[in-house]
Order: structure tokens, then C-alpha cells, then sequence
């Protein structure tokens, strides 16, 4: 790593922006890159930045998510650092911003903003993590193997595999505590400082038996100089923005600049644009969810495709990244939430027709147009149009390609056929071949497209007989009334085909594949169930033998079921 600066400089240190184009000789005559647009690079001390957050002069925007890293990406870090390894760069503002509010970092002390030095753009993720291990802060203690140190540990890997994350419950336990006394275990909150970690070991040999107390000693003292030292040496190479950028400009660094870490999404990006003192787009859309559970299931965290569908009805007409981010922020603030009472709609009217989750729609984007239209329109006044043109795009794959581009499209016509009563959309052809040789892995939308479709149809289960339509997605399965035994290496088995599966509790998977269908008799399944599902209610027995003869029935069955719904607007092809 390139040498910086010894200590993390105050704001009284920071380069005056108007002297762009000069170096800066920082003490030692070491340098700080040139100063362009109120913004330069230095590197910070690990150690300066933690006690920062200690201290809560340095934190978070509060438009940021929440630390979110999982075990194993923080005993990654923590090797990484521990071997003095590159782990990336950060994003940071200097000051007081003026357009957003901020936060401390988790498991960290208030902010104190009239004392606050930086704010972390990017770089969240990797801080916290360190500042939890080093610190002690969180619910975890950090730990490494002190008996590991003496091979040298020359690889990060060695590294990872001498650390330890030990929980509360571990902790307690009493051969922890005797590795923890006896300095076997070393907690990585102890090395705050190097006069701290000697401290500790001091206070640790002395309670010692007298005879291992210059072992142990020794193996600690290696264990610092060989790993734990690289900490208190470790710098970050860091952009600093100057506080007089706009928010514009900020987003836009956000995206072009962050490399490492958690990747900003365009939502995020789009929070940052639209931030002002009272108005956080984040929690308004937190809200939201909380208020309507339709939004969660169907869109989730991120709540970028209520923007998509403001995108659409703008005049930039698009829903892919750069119409959402032109929108302006007065835009985003204005038409936010009756864009959100519309995806609402147009979740719930999905949900009328069984689909119980984004993961039930054939495809994601098809939620785009609909909701658009709910913005203006009530949906169930166009119940009939609206199944057709779900149904035919599904079963014809017309989202396959370019689906940002079939949305709006989709959008346009059925306005115009809505408005101007039209009443007719563009016609889907679907093949009968595909539907056949469909799988979920060579066609997964349009294997979800069979099994909406069979829920639309109110379904009962055929086994237990239970009504399946008002089922949590959780509890419900799609299994297979066919055979395991391939024809062919180049033809899928006949259990993946999706024209050969069923649905049903997850409850009576099993007791379906210990006696298929096949083997029971006709009092054991209702012929009622068997419609519901689109299969043959006549010598099902024979039809599940020779299933080709049962896929060609199913496929005649959602043919004809699809051209009774969707009339003129489906036509079916070899």
C-alpha cells in the first residue's frame, strides 16, 4: 500500500478548494493527490477512523442501508487487513453535509454533529465490520487463535482459518472463558491500541501459573508483531468530496466511484437525489411496506419499480436506469405516493387471480404496465382485457427479450385500449411444441405461467382435497404425476416437464409420490380436483402410463382454456 499521512487530518487540514491544480505536502513531505472540484484522495489511518466512529465524529447518510455483512464477509475483511492486504477504497465527504441528515454506524455511540469530520459514502459495510471486531461493539466477539501465530500465518487464508467469531451463548461457555484466561484466545477488541494490547497482556501473564507465563508471554508479543500490529498500521486509500457539491454530483460519484463493498442499486442512487431534510424517500417507501403487505411481497426493499412506473408516465416514456435517475426530485416527492397506491392495485389484482408473490408472475416486468395503468384506471373495470394480455404474453414468452421494452410497449396499447376503447391488444401466438418440451430450467417463466395458471383455477389438492387457492406460497409445491425416466439424453424427463406437474400441499407431496396417481383408484381422487387442474378426468391411469398421450391432453386442455378467456387474442402454432 502506498504511505499517507500518519495521522487522519481535521477539517483545519483540509486543502482549500480553491487552490485546484496545486500538490499539497503533507507533513514529512509526504502528498495528497490534486485537489480537482473541491474533492482529493489521502490516505486514512484504520485506527483514526475507528476512534472516529467511537467518538461520533464520523458517520453514515442516513439515505444509506443498513450494515448487513454476514459472517464469513467479515472474517474476509478482517484476514485481509490482519495481512496488511489491499481491501479496497473509500468514498468520504468532509464536514457537515448541508442536504442530508446522517447517522452513527451500527453498535456505535450518537453523532455528534457540531464535531463531525466525515461522512462514509462508500464504505459502510467494510467499517462497521472493523469497528465491530475491533472495538467490541455488536453482538459477536472477534477472536484469533494465539498458538497459530507462532507459523507465521503468511497468507490470508491461514489467517481465516486462525480466526474465531464466537455469540453470546459461545462465550459463556466454560472452556471459552479458560481459552480466553489463558490467552489461547486473544479478542481482537484487546489491540485498540498497541499500549493497549501490552496492557492486556501484562495484566493476563501475571494472573498466570509462574511456569507458563514466559511461553505465553512470548506467543502473544509473536502474535502482535507477526499479525495484529498490520491493524494499527493499516490505511485506507480514501476519496474525499468537498462539502460544497451538489446533490447531483454526489449521486452520480456514488455510482461511477463505488467499486468495492455493497453496490449501490438505482434506488439508492435515487434516494440520494431525492433527499431533503424532510423528505427521505427511504422511509417513506419503509413505511409504505409496513402499511401495505402487498408492496412487500411484490416488490420488497426496493422500491425502485414505483419509480419505474413514475419513468413510464413521464415523458422520458422508459423504465430503465437513466429515465429513473433523470427525474427530478421535486418529480419523485410529487407523484410518489399515488404511484404507490397504483402498484398497490396492481398487486392486489394479481393477487385476486392467485398469484401470491413477484416470484408467481411469469415475469417481473409484466408488473410494470399494470401498475402504470392503475395510476389513471381501475383495473377490474378492464378484468377481461387485462387477463388476456397477462396470459398471452406469458404463454407466448413475449418478455423473453427486451423486456424493459415490451413493458412499455405493453403500456402504450393497452392504454390506448382502455382509453379510446379499443378493446383489443396485439395478438400472441403461442406454440404447442414449447409448451410441451417446457421444464423450469430451459423455460422457467413459463413454467410459472402453468402454475399460475392453475391457481387462477381455484385448484384443490389431489390428494388431500384441500382448497388451495388462499394457501400461503410457502406450503405449496409443484410435483410431477410423471415417470423420472429420460427417453433420451437430449430430452428432459418426463417429471420435468411442466404440462406433467400438479399442484399441492406440500404435505401431500409425499404421500402423491408414494402412490401416484396412477395406482389410485377413481373414488381416491374427485374428478372435480382433476378439472381444476387441467388433467384428464377418464382413465387417468392410462393417460399417466403412455404420458405422452397425457401431455398432449394437458396442452389441448390449457389451449382450449386460454382461447375461452382470451378469444381472438391467442392463436396457438405447431
Amino acid at each position: 500500500m502506498g504511505r499517507g499521512w500518519p495521522d487522519a487530518c481535521t477539517k483545519s487540514e483540509e486543502p482549500d478548494p480553491a487552490s485546484a491544480g496545486r500538490y499539497y505536502a503533507g507533513r514529512k513531505g509526504l502528498k495528497l493527490s490534486v485537489v480537482v472540484n473541491g474533492s482529493f484522495s489521502r490516505d486514512l489511518d484504520l485506527l483514526s477512523l475507528l476512534d472516529g466512529i467511537d467518538a461520533g465524529t464520523v458517520a453514515l447518510p442516513n439515505f444509506q442501508r443498513d450494515f448487513d455483512w454476514n459472517e464469513p464477509d467479515v472474517v474476509s475483511l478482517l484476514a485481509t487487513v490482519l495481512c496488511g492486504w489491499p481491501a479496497g477504497s473509500l468514498l468520504l465527504m468532509s464536514g457537515d453535509p448541508s442536504f442530508f441528515k446522517v447517522r452513527e454506524f451500527d453498535s456505535a455511540p450518537p453523532v455528534r454533529r457540531a464535531a463531525l469530520e466525515y461522512v462514509v459514502l462508500d464504505g459502510q459495510q467494510r467499517l462497521t465490520s472493523l469497528f465491530h471486531a475491533f472495538r467490541g461493539a455488536g453482538d459477536k466477539m472477534y477472536a484469533i487463535k494465539a498458538e497459530l501465530a507462532a507459523d507465521g500465518l503468511r497468507t490470508a487464508e491461514a489467517v481465516e482459518d486462525a480466526l474465531v467469531v464466537l455469540k453470546e451463548s459461545e462465550l459463556a461457555r466454560p472452556d471459552t472463558q479458560a481459552a480466553l484466561r489463558e490467552g489461547r484466545l486473544v479478542p481482537l477488541s484487546v489491540a485498540r491500541t498497541p499500549a493497549d494490547f501490552y496492557e492486556w497482556r501484562d495484566e493476563l501473564v501475571e494472573a498466570l501459573p509462574a511456569g507458563e507465563r514466559p511461553e505465553v508471554s512470548r506467543r502473544l508479543a509473536t502474535l502482535y508483531k507477526n499479525i495484529l500490529s498490520h491493524a494499527h498500521r493499516y490505511k485506507f486509500p480514501s476519496m474525499l468530496l468537498g462539502r460544497g457539491l451538489q446533490p447531483e454530483a454526489v449521486a452520480r460519484i456514488f455510482e461511477r466511484i463505488n467499486k468495492t463493498g455493497m453496490r449501490l442499486s438505482t434506488f439508492d442512487l435515487l434516494v440520494a437525489r431525492s433527499y431533503t431534510e424532510d423528505w427521505n424517500l427511504r422511509e417513506v417507501w419503509e413505511a409504505a411496506r409496513e402499511e401495505r403487505p402487498n408492496l412487500d411481497k411484490f416488490i420488497g426493499e426496493d422500491g425502485l419499480a414505483v419509480a419505474q412506473i413514475i419513468a413510464l408516465r413521464s415523458a422520458f416514456q422508459d423504465v430503465r436506469q437513466p429515465a429513473v435517475l433523470r427525474l427530478s426530485p421535486d418529480d419523485v416527492q410529487r407523484e410518489w405516493d399515488r404511484h404507490v397506491d397504483a402498484m398497490d392495485a396492481a398487486a392486489a389484482f394479481l393477487a385476486s387471480l392467485g398469484c401470491a408473490d413477484i416470484s408467481w408472475l411469469p415475469y417481473k416486468a409484466q408488473l410494470l404496465p399494470l401498475a402504470a395503468l392503475a395510476v389513471d384506471h381501475d383495473l377490474e373495470e378492464s378484468r377481461e382485457l387485462l387477463i388476456a394480455w397477462l396470459w398471452g404474453s406469458s404463454f407466448s414468452s413475449s418478455y423473453d427479450t427486451a423486456s424493459s421494452t415490451v413493458a412499455v410497449d405493453d403500456y402504450v396499447w393497452l392504454r390506448a385500449a382502455i382509453a379510446e376503447g379499443l378493446g383489443q391488444i396485439p395478438r400472441y401466438e403461442i406454440s404447442r411444441q414449447r409448451l410441451r418440451t417446457a421444464t423450469r430450467s430451459n423455460s422457467g417463466a413459463l413454467w410459472r405461467a402453468v402454475r399460475l395458471l392453475i391457481m387462477s383455477r381455484q385448484p384443490w389438492d389431489l390428494v388431500t382435497g384441500a382448497e388451495l387457492f388462499n394457501e400461503a406460497s410457502d406450503n405449496l409445491s409443484m410435483v410431477s404425476v410423471l415417470p423420472r425416466t429420460a427417453l433420451s439424453a437430449d430430452a428432459p424427463a418426463p417429471h420435468l416437464l411442466a404440462m406433467g406437474q400438479v399442484l399441492s400441499e406440500k404435505a401431500g407431496v409425499r404421500g402423491l409420490r408414494s402412490r401416484p396417481l396412477g395406482l389410485r383408484s377413481e373414488k381416491e381422487v374427485d374428478v372435480r380436483a382433476l378439472e381444476r387442474q387441467l388433467l384428464p378426468t377418464d382413465e387417468l391411469g392410462n393417460h399417466l402410463f403412455d404420458w405422452p398421450l397425457l401431455i398432449r391432453e394437458r396442452v389441448a386442455r390449457v389451449e382450449s382454456l386460454l382461447t375461452e378467456i382470451c378469444g381472438p387474442t391467442v392463436t396457438f402454432r405447431d
